[in-house]
């Protein structure tokens, strides 16, 4: 073991920790948590960092997870740092979400770390060798580049001061101070994943290649900066189509990977293709159940659109003033001296009905298949439907369309403007103005 390079590698993460800050060590009793335990003692009191300690007992191993519970109490009152335990009942919880006994007590244990730290930050004991499991496992499930940059070093409050540190380097340093640790007898066996790779996959490359551990921390290394890279070219995009079309690739997907996960949808490999068809070809693609990806106002959205024909039985008198349209949108009608108009902006958008030219009742109400309208300067009329598509209106701004409609048809359909038939002219008094919001 070469102390100097340990000593630099875990204080380069450690550094992140402002002075006077607060660690709080995720301590098993096994040999990788004991040595960041001893590592951490060292470092804080020499940088003022409140250290304290947690140990989670997922009362899966009987005596044998007592017996972790009761080294732990005895390591930390040694060394004088505060310790808190918790007994979670993994198995029961697993049971009840339907997750492996790995996923359910990652789960709860980093649950539980996150009420102790209390904002602090959080130190796990992840080395070098389970950064390259890490990494093998990825490769065996079909990875891209962020599955090969390993275990970050930090991720938001958690850092991992080992994580460039082989686990041959971790047992030497507990073995010249004389520090003793607990063996999980789950590690020895072959019923996880992660352990066939440890005790299986490892030592063969290790074989092929004496530096293999080395390299992969190299390796994962570069590619974490790369992958920085293309995060920060991501995070810049603001779903634009035309500027997602000429974007490069890899930082187009990287973007649409970012849209699917804040939308709670798994990033699978055909959800990031059906996504990016909508940027080339304005489709509506369905993601999961009612969470799509497709275009608005010229910008890619994922998310949920309400079902179809939700709001097609509303119907009601317009009247003057506000009126409550679904789900909870105000449509305003104003009776306006047309002489005396000076928002020159509502004129253009279309939505000034002549009064006069209103044929008896007047209703507001949502759209309904085959509604149709003639617009000012057509000779014809025409189906919304193809109105809409024209205008690459989505479909869940359709099915909440508000349209308004006299005796003798539809005067004002919202995104279409209003009927050719209650256009203003020169003889114009008085115009309906219609907002909708």
């Amino acid at each position: 073991m070469d102390s100097k390079r340990f000593a630099a590698e875990t204080e380069a993460i450690l550094s992140q920790v402002p002075d006077k800050g607060r660690i709080l060590a995720a301590l098993s009793g096994g040999a990788d948590s004991v040595c960041l335990l001893l590592v951490l003692k060292e470092y804080c009191s020499e940088k003022n960092i409140t250290l304290s300690a947690i140990h989670i007992n997922h009362c899966l191993r009987g005596d044998e997870s007592d017996r972790d519970e009761q080294f732990c109490r005895e390591l930390c009152g040694k060394y004088d740092i505060p310790l808190t335990v918790k007994r979670i009942n993994v198995a029961a919880y697993c049971e009840e979400k339907g997750l492996s006994c790995e996923e359910g007590a990652r789960i709860l244990r980093y649950k539980a770390f996150d009420e102790a730290a209390q904002g602090g930050f959080i130190a796990t004991a992840h080395n070098l060798n389970d950064s390259a499991e890490t990494v093998i496992l990825n490769l065996a499930r079909g990875t891209g580049l962020k599955g090969l940059c390993g275990i970050p070093p930090i991720r938001g409050n958690i850092i991992r001061p080992l994580i460039n540190i082989p686990r041959s380097d971790i047992e030497e340093y507990l073995r010249v101070r004389g520090q003793s640790f607990v063996t999980d007898s789950t590690n020895l066996t072959d019923d996880f994943t992660r352990n066939k790779i440890r005790h299986g996959i490892l030592p063969i490359l290790s074989g092929i290649n004496g530096g293999f551990l080395e390299n992969i921390g190299n390796m994962t290394r570069i590619l974490r900066s790369e992958n920085e890279h293309l995060e920060n070219e991501a995070a810049a995009l603001t779903g634009d189509m035309k500027t997602l079309r000429s974007t490069d690739e890899a930082v187009r997907r990287r973007y649409i990977i970012r849209l699917l996960k804040n939308a709670g949808i798994e990033p699978d490999s055909g959800r990031i293709i059906r996504t990016e068809s909508v940027i080339f070809q304005r489709s509506r693609q369905q993601l999961s159940g009612n969470v799509f990806a497709y275009s608005e106002n010229d910008r890619l959205i994922v998310g949920k659109i309400p079902e179809k024909h939700v709001y097609s039985d509303f119907s009601a008198p317009l009247v003057i003033g506000e009126n409550q349209f679904p789900p909870d949108r105000i449509i305003l009608a104003e009776k306006i001296n047309f002489n005396n108009l000076n928002d020159i902006n509502s004129f253009v958008t279309n939505a000034l009905i002549d009064c006069d030219k209103i044929q008896g009742d007047v209703t507001l109400r949502t759209r309904r298949g085959g509604d149709e309208i003639q617009l000012p300067k057509e000779g014809f009329h025409r189906k919304l439907r193809k109105i809409y598509n024209a205008e690459r209106i989505p479909p869940h701004l359709r099915e909440c369309a508000a349209v308004i409609e006299d005796e003798c048809g539809i005067i004002f359909a919202e995104y279409c403007g209003i009927s050719a038939r209650v256009a203003p002219d020169e003889n114009t008094r008085y115009v309906l103005r219609i907002s909708t919001n």
